[in-house]
């Protein structure tokens, strides 16, 4: 049992005030959800051992941090098919919205002049990747702008990336994608018997077919409502 006299908590042969217990709490928290990727050349950067360092580009650089966060929360495959293509749609629109080089289908508002397109990428990529994953990932982002110089231009690509990114997020809101739907044939849809039946991967999976309870919980599609999702 904890011991509270004097306001501390007695754990093992361990004494922790209860504001040092707070305090690392909150710190705990803070670093949670503002984010902190590997960089390029960690152990924990998906791309390093991938791309050579001359070829790292902005697409690269947040393809790798969204990787990083894929793998930290566990994201499935079909929804982390989503995440990537609003960070990286959300980045092409605001740099294309500067250079105006292909033809824009979503008839966006004319950018600023003078824009950094390399900075409306990236904060227009971590505008919406920030939102799929929901946490801030402030420090990846303020590692990305120290890259730029202070300036008009730099001002103007964080306001336009921003305005972009959050076009795209309210494009995605409510597109089939949330777990009340895309679960919604869970225990409801028709299994075939035939040859295109689905079969579960082995061997771990395979391993529990006498077990019904395993077999409930794996045996069965992943989100197989994904396919009703707005493209």
């Amino acid at each position: 049992m904890p011991n509270h006299k004097h306001g501390k908590f007695q754990t093992g042969r361990s004494l922790i005030s209860r504001r040092n217990f707070l305090l690392g709490a909150s710190s705990l928290s803070f670093t949670t959800l503002t984010g902190c990727a590997g960089q390029f050349g960690s152990s924990k950067s998906y791309l390093t051992n991938v791309i050579e360092p001359n070829n790292q580009s902005l697409v690269f650089h947040w393809t790798d941090i969204a990787l990083q966060a894929l793998r930290d929360q566990l994201v499935p495959p079909p929804l982390a098919s989503r995440a990537l293509a609003m960070g990286h749609v959300a980045g092409f629109l605001a740099v294309n919205g500067i250079e105006k080089r292909y033809q824009d289908d979503y008839h966006l508002e004319p950018a600023p002049s003078g824009a950094d397109p390399s900075v409306a990428y990236g904060i227009a990529a971590w505008t919406a990747f920030a939102e799929h994953f929901q946490q801030p990932m402030l420090f990846d982002k303020l590692a990305f702008l120290k890259k730029y110089p202070n300036g008009e231009a730099k001002d103007l690509g964080i306001e336009w990336g921003r305005r972009i990114g959050r076009f795209i997020v309210k494009e995605r809101t409510n597109d089939g994608a949330e777990p009340s739907k895309v679960n919604f044939y869970l225990r409801r849809y028709q299994r075939r018997n035939d040859a295109l039946r689905w079969r579960p991967t082995g061997p771990l999976f395979d391993s529990g077919a006498t077990e019904p309870a395993f077999r409930e919980t794996y045996h069965r599609g992943l989100i197989p409502g994904f396919g009703a999702v707005k493209p």
